[in-house]
C-alpha cells in the first residue's frame, strides 16, 4: 500500500495573500509509524535544528 502526505505553507487570501504558496508531497510505501519515527529522529539532529532556526 502507498501512503501520500501533503503539506502546504502560505496563504492564498483574496487580497492579502502570501507572496509564496508552497505545496510539498511525499509518496511512500513506508509504514506511517516508521515514517513518524524517521521524522522524529531527523528533528533531533542538532545541525538540522540550527538550519530550521535560520529560516
Amino acid at each position: 500500500m502507498h501512503y501520500l502526505y501533503v503539506d502546504e505553507s502560505g496563504c492564498l487570501g483574496l487580497e492579502k495573500g502570501s507572496k509564496y504558496f508552497i505545496v510539498a508531497c511525499i509518496v511512500t510505501k513506508c509504514d506511517p509509524k516508521e515514517l513518524k519515527k524517521i521524522i522524529r529522529n531527523v528533528r533531533k539532529i542538532k545541525s538540522f535544528q540550527k538550519e530550521l532556526k535560520k529560516n
